[in-house]
């Protein structure tokens, strides 16, 4: 057992866990900077249950999928991507319930109490456009001052 309290394999009991010879690992160790399995003070290698998974994955994109090393390198990298971004939007959406949950948020600021001017809404898209068609008519119907006089 790890630190944390999770379960660790040494090497060789972790390639069979994957269906892999031990150094199949070293050499992915090598080649793949994502793969870092815990070092013990001697050197030994310990991998973990998330590094189990990762190096399914490397074995599934090699051997299913026919990428090549640098091709699932790149793979993973983008995968790495996608979740950081996915990550930050989980953490964004969070943050969003927790303002919404909090209370009612009033979008108008309080009006001065000497105010008398009432507010009108503002219009839907659909009301956008009639307000727009009666501004143009006010408009054609001004008196034009053109200076004559």
């Amino acid at each position: 057992m790890s630190d944390q309290g999770q379960q660790t394999y040494k090497i060789g009991h972790a390639a069979q866990r994957v269906g892999l010879e031990p150094y199949v690992l070293r050499f992915w160790e090598a080649e793949f900077p994502q793969l870092q399995p815990i070092r013990t003070p001697k050197g030994q290698r310990l991998y973990t249950e998330s590094h189990l998974r990762l190096i399914a994955r490397i074995k599934a994109l090699l051997y299913e999928h026919g990428l090549t090393i640098d091709g699932a390198r790149r793979k993973l990298d983008q995968d790495r991507q996608w979740l950081d971004m996915l990550s930050e939007i989980h953490t964004d959406l969070l943050e969003i319930r927790r303002m919404l949950l909090s209370g009612p948020v009033h979008p108008e600021s309080p009006k001065p109490s000497g105010s008398t001017r009432q507010s009108k809404p503002a219009p839907s898209s659909s009301g956008q456009k009639q307000g727009d068609q009666n501004r143009d008519q006010q408009t054609e119907n001004d008196p034009i001052d053109h200076g004559q006089k």
